[in-house]
């Protein structure tokens, strides 16, 4: 990856708002466990990665999302 590479935003991949609307931030690591790791294999993603992005001494600010699609493919996206 370039570093002009940019990640499409995870919520608007997944186009479903109430999955949005559950998902509460302060329980992230929770949350991104029950409700959007299930909806990304539900899609055919596999090898689910979550990871940080930016943070600063409260936590992370944005969260990175890595997975491979069904053709083998390593998508990557941000949300936060």
């Amino acid at each position: 990856m370039s570093g002009q590479d940019t990640l499409s935003d995870l919520f608007a991949f997944l186009g479903n708002r109430e999955i949005e609307e559950r998902f509460d931030f302060d329980r992230y690591t929770e949350h991104e466990q029950s409700i959007l790791r299930p909806e990304l294999e539900r899609l055919g993603f596999g090898k689910i990665r979550f990871s940080d992005g930016e943070r600063d001494s409260f936590g992370p600010l944005s969260r990175i999302v890595t997975a491979v699609d069904q053709r083998g493919r390593t998508r990557r996206w941000c949300y936060g």
